[in-house]
């Protein structure tokens, strides 16, 4: 923003992360056409945190390719399966997920969590941080110490979402904050049941009956749909009808030429 030129126009996207930096603080106001938000919460905090003029802002949600994640599943044992995508930083909260797990693994030991992401050894800069380190370390003691441990896979980190939630019955949010969090609207695309433990601003992106006030809600939602996952079809409709990407595209053109 402190050198653009007067024929350019420029728009900024905030998220949760730039919350957290200076960089907001650094903004030439007059030279940025418009900030968009990504979720009604993330509006309403950066205007609050950084005195962004409201008329400066617009809100505009993640958007989500849902023909590419609309693949039938793999076979009836996803009802076992729960997954999890992201789990760096602790703020991630893979121990709630695990906690989640560990429950339903004790009521049947058909239940597996798979976990999509990069680990803590891929960043070194995470892993300078002593309390990350920390949390790290105690969390897989307690992995390779637990009787579950085969149940809890590690699929490596990649693009190839669309196929990995083939096999994923239940998507699980258990972070401390999120912005959007697209992994599980990803997951409803593909007729996965998104499992959202309820962070501040949940309640703007996902429907009341996904969000969650603590693990044993959770546990109870998914052993009370056991056996019932036929209701992939429906789900798939509200990622479709309000965040596939052909709606989303529409509305940054419209932001971008207006």
């Amino acid at each position: 923003s402190n050198n653009k030129k007067k024929y350019q126009k420029l728009f900024v996207r905030m998220h949760g992360q730039e919350r957290l930096t200076d960089y907001p603080k650094q903004f030439k106001m007059e030279n940025i056409n418009k900030v968009i938000a990504v979720s009604p919460f993330i509006f309403e905090k950066f205007h609050h945190l950084f005195q962004i003029p409201r008329e400066k802002m617009t809100m505009i949600y993640n958007l989500v390719d849902t023909n590419k994640f609309n693949k039938p599943k793999v076979n009836s044992q996803i009802q076992y399966n729960l997954g999890i995508c992201g789990v760096l930083p602790s703020l991630k909260r893979l121990d709630r997920a695990i906690n989640i797990f560990e429950r339903l693994w004790e009521t049947d030991n058909r239940y597996k969590l798979f976990v999509k992401s990069k680990m803590p050894k891929d960043l070194p800069w995470l892993m300078n941080r002593e309390s990350e380190k920390q949390y790290y370390e105690d969390l897989f003691e307690r992995i390779n110490k637990a009787p579950w441990k085969k149940n809890l896979v590690f699929d490596q980190h990649g693009s190839n979402m669309e196929e990995w939630f083939r096999k994923i019955g239940y998507i699980l949010s258990t972070s401390d904050f999120e912005s959007f969090h697209l992994a599980p609207m990803e997951g409803m695309s593909s007729g996965s049941v998104p499992l959202v433990l309820h962070w501040t601003g949940a309640e703007t992106i996902y429907p009341r009956e996904f969000l969650f006030e603590n693990e044993e809600q959770v546990v109870k939602a998914i052993l009370q749909r056991k056996g019932k996952m036929g209701l992939s079809e429906s789900m798939k409709k509200y990622p479709y009808e309000n965040f596939d990407k052909k709606i989303i595209i529409k509305k940054l053109e419209n932001c971008i030429l207006a």
